[in-house]
């Protein structure tokens, strides 16, 4: 007859083996708990294209874009809930479209204040047939509508130079100021350019008058853009067929700290080279994705503006997605300096999406998708003009299939790696432990630490501490004269890590305090003879450990 005890072991086994039957995700895979399968598409009037995304602080997503309306290109908006719903709170239906003036309007890029206003830049035709734009930019409420303190009603116009002008990217500085960044016309071919407003939609003089443009050669185009934790502004593209960087400062002029004059170009590799996005590294470095030739391409710039040996060797690489052209469209870098690239790679049909993730290193991230790239199709052409990643290792992509919105997301953690370090002190019926956090956390922020604590030299173990949310516990309750052995495991989105190196504390009861008679004028003649005995203390009393080893009702204290 099977006992209780034993009916429940097996129960437990049985149950573990089932789980493992259910193949857990991975990072790379779809990440079902948006839209059930990881991808949405919008339809959004007769026809849009999504360009950008970004996440807000909520987790809601939002794609910014154009579709056609009335048989003129609009800009358009789509807000997702953080599962992948169309958000009913924004717009209508959680979509939102922007007539500038009956003309072409298109918006490209998309940032989001730390108020939760929505900023979208791109263009607007300045005349009825669209030969001739201008830098377009709008600010919604969270909730989607025109926002009056910003512009016009909302909508600011820029003209850079004497033609054409058109805005790709924007991002909003630590003053909650957008700068925008692209490339225009000066009247004989085009430079990058570039602008920044001030919070209310006007352009901001501090900023060299407002606006700027940095020539490089003949026809610069600048789509990326990004800004270092010293203000500078960082924007990306391409010139003469080869990446182009241009860093200014927070005041508007080139900054000759980099490359010598604040321009910078790098020769990928045979073919044309265009850098069509930024980010920033951990270590203050430039990131840049693109394409070179028929390939991804990847390079990695010093703050100083010279490449990165210590990436790929020599400061960039290429990789082969798909069976024709791969283009690289956005890149995000991670906390742990993980780089998430993603755009399109062609099947020899048409285009799919397609994700990197590479290492700091520049290697392809292998923990990613078995090879550390993936492609997927929706329907036709499918491709990813914008990318997020989330504290909890989502990677979101925004973009466009056939002609719909589309957002997708992937799973991108995995458990972080053990913590390190572990040290224990002891005190009276207490142990105080320190530790240091993971050397890699899985791709999602450690959201609190496990401690554990064994009585029996690690024969068996209970959880002291759940989701601890500093790296320094004290654990009390315990009984004194035992010998307790600790160890520590992290907590991610992913899961729990594996645990540390173990450590080892008794707890003691600290002996009593020694008081010192104060000095006296009388003298030992003056004191009647006496005896004095003195009883021994019953051996080690306080040190008979109690119920196994752990005190009655113990209480874990962080």
């Amino acid at each position: 007859m099977w006992g209780k005890r034993t009916l429940g072991v097996l129960t437990v086994v049985l149950a573990v083996l089932a789980a493992g039957l259910v193949a857990s995700a991975a990072p790379g895979d779809l990440d079902t708990s948006f839209s059930a399968d990881g991808v949405v598409t919008t339809s959004v009037e007769s026809g849009g294209l999504g360009q950008s995304v970004a996440v807000q602080s909520d987790g809601k997503v939002v794609v910014a874009g154009y579709a056609l309306v009335g048989g003129n290109y609009d800009v358009a908006v789509v807000r997702y809930t953080s599962s992948g719903a169309l958000d009913s709170t924004f717009g209508t239906g959680g979509i939102v479209t922007v007539d500038v003036d009956s003309k072409t309007d298109k918006g490209y890029g998309v940032a989001i204040q730390s108020d939760g206003k929505i900023v979208v830049v791109g263009e607007s035709a300045t005349d009825p047939m669209g030969f001739s734009y201008d830098f377009l930019a709008i600010r919604l409420s969270s909730s989607g509508s025109l926002d009056s303190t910003f512009g016009t009603a909302g909508i600011t116009t820029i003209a850079l130079g004497p033609s054409s002008d058109y805005a790709r990217s924007v991002v909003i500085d630590s003053s909650g100021r957008a700068v925008i960044g692209g490339y225009a016309s000066n009247g004989v071919d085009w430079d990058f350019g570039i602008a920044r407003l001030t919070t209310s939609g006007g352009l901001d003089s501090a900023f060299n008058g407002g606006t700027v443009l940095v020539p490089f050669g003949s026809n610069d185009y600048a789509y990326g853009m990004v800004l270092a934790s010293d203000g500078d502004v960082i924007l990306a593209g391409t010139s003469g067929g080869d990446f182009a960087v241009a860093r200014l400062t927070s005041s508007g002029v080139l900054d000759t700290a980099f490359s010598g004059d604040g321009r910078a170009t790098v020769d990928v590799g045979a073919g044309d080279d265009t850098a069509r996005a930024a980010a920033l590294a951990t270590d203050g470095d430039i990131i840049l994705a693109g394409f070179s030739g028929g390939d991804v391409a990847v390079v990695r710039l010093t703050s100083g503006g010279s490449l990165d040996a210590t990436f790929a060797g020599s400061g960039a690489t290429t990789f082969a997605v798909g069976a024709g052209n791969d283009v690289a469209y956005a890149v995000a870098v991670t906390a742990r300096g993980r780089l998430v690239v993603a755009g399109s790679a062609h099947n020899g049909t048409d285009d799919d999406v397609a994700v990197l993730r590479l290492t700091s290193a520049g290697a392809l991230d292998t923990n990613f998708s078995g090879d550390g790239k993936l492609t997927h199709g929706v329907s036709g052409n499918d491709v990813a003009y914008g990318v997020a990643t989330t504290s909890s290792g989502r990677i979101v992509i925004g973009g466009e299939s056939a002609t719909r919105f589309l957002a997708m997301a992937f799973e991108g953690a995995t458990i972080p790696d053990a913590p390190t370090g572990l040290a224990a002190t002891t005190g009276d019926q207490q142990v105080a432990l320190s530790w240091s956090a993971p050397a890699d956390d899985g791709g999602a922020s450690v959201s609190g630490y496990d401690v554990e604590v064994s009585s029996d030299a690690g024969a068996s173990w209970v959880t002291a501490l759940a989701g601890h949310g500093s790296v320094s516990a004290a654990v009390t309750g315990l009984a004194n004269g035992v010998e307790y052995v600790f160890r520590v495991a992290a907590v991610n989105a992913a899961g729990t890590g594996s645990t540390s190196a173990t450590a080892t504390a008794t707890p003691y009861t600290a002996p009593p305090t020694t008081t010192v008679p104060t000095a006296s004028t009388t003298t030992l003649a003056d004191q009647p003879a006496t005896t004095t005995t003195t009883q021994p203390e019953e051996e080690n009393e306080e040190y008979e450990p109690q119920d196994g080893g752990i005190a009655p009702n113990p209480v874990w204290v962080g």
